[in-house]
């Protein structure tokens, strides 16, 4: 069983190693793995595997058992790490298309090491770093946190992490300066009411509750002119077939957000409601898309924006992209938003409304 002090000694060997390598030149014969045992008071076993590392990274290099070992000629590989904190460190992964954009970014590049660490706490990120030799770091996470969680963390830590949030970011606290990368949460369910009001729409009825989504779409509505009637917002789908006959008559309902599942209780409640076809964009993966479409022909259900599947591949390949720069030059980046892109039919449809 693993202890904290096995772990500082294996950091602390690695850094040895390393302090070694600065100040010996290349193709110099390293101490004998002996040497360092008796040096270091570890194990066997401890120290082949930290060498048995420094030799995948390229740092040093074996000719043979009577030859022993040698600070390599080869460049030094960079090691870029995953910390995976969707799933609290436990080895899940949320959100699998954003892993395949961010393997896709190291296909084809033999100069990196890519090590998935599980992590449940940033505080323990110092230890991570100096333990695998990160050259940089992602922090992915799904949870809806802040930038408190990394500010508290030392400055030469902080530099090598690139904060990768697949969430909410949660109001009233900015977005760190640098190195995170994030969805633009705002762009979408404003574009949801700017999309209404290009095809005429004025009245919009929410099923959801009272989120972040929520609250943006209606400060663009307020925006827009439109009027919001606070009855318009129905929290328990349960209450659709009794409420929604009244809302369309009373309001001229034209425009529908339901969120997640709430969409399929929408859906039957307006069947048999055959002049009751308002627009109603629709946001996730690709089987949704395709099941909505086959389940639900009767709806006017819109897909004004990409697949989540490729939005999040995209996300996670430019996260990729970010890691790999900052490990090759050490230098932060400002952080950044991305947006998500517009479906084909979309595209077509606001090039001929300025047409």
């Amino acid at each position: 069983m693993k202890t904290a002090g096995t772990a500082r000694k294996k950091v602390e060997l690695r850094e040895r190693f390393l302090k070694y390598a600065q100040e010996h030149a290349v193709n110099d014969r390293i101490p004998t793995v002996a040497e360092f045992r008796k040096a270091l008071g570890v194990t066997n076993y401890m120290l082949l595997d930290c060498m048995n590392e420094l030799v995948k990274e390229g740092q040093i290099y074996r000719k043979s058992r009577k030859e022993g070992t040698f600070l390599s000629w080869h460049r030094k590989k960079y090691v870029v790490g995953m910390i995976d904190n969707t799933s609290g460190g436990k080895g899940f992964v949320d959100v699998p298309a954003w892993m395949s954009g961010f393997y896709r970014a190291f296909t084809r590049n033999e100069d990196f090491l890519l090590r998935i660490v599980p992590c449940a706490r940033p505080e323990d990120l110092p230890a991570a770093i100096r333990q695998f030799g990160f050259d940089s770091v992602v922090w992915y996470t799904t949870s809806p946190v802040g930038d408190p969680i990394l500010t508290a963390l030392p400055e030469e830590v902080r530099k090598k992490v690139i904060y990768a949030v697949v969430s909410m970011r949660v109001p009233g606290i900015p977005q760190p300066a640098f190195n995170t990368i994030e969805i633009d949460h705002d762009f979408w369910p404003r574009e949801y009411v700017r999309a209404a009001v290009r095809r005429g729409c004025r009245n919009f009825l929410m099923v959801s509750h009272q989120d972040r989504i929520f609250e943006t779409m209606l400060d663009e509505m307020k925006e827009l002119g439109l009027q919001w009637h606070p009855e318009c917002l129905i929290s328990n789908p349960e209450e659709l077939p009794k409420k929604l006959p009244a809302l369309v008559r009373k309001y001229q309902i034209d425009a529908v957000r339901c969120a997640g599942g709430m969409q399929h209780s929408f859906a039957r409640a307006v069947r048999d409601m055959h002049s009751f076809r308002p627009f109603m964009p629709v946001f996730g993966t690709e089987n949704i898309y395709r099941l909505f479409r086959k389940d639900y022909p009767w709806l006017k259900a819109e897909f004004i924006f990409e697949h989540l599947d490729d939005f999040y591949d995209r996300l996670g390949f430019l996260t990729g992209k970010a890691a790999i720069e900052l490990a090759v030059s050490g230098q932060t980046f400002k952080s950044r938003q991305i947006r998500m892109n517009y479906s084909k039919e979309y595209k077509t449809e606001i090039k001929n409304k300025k047409g």
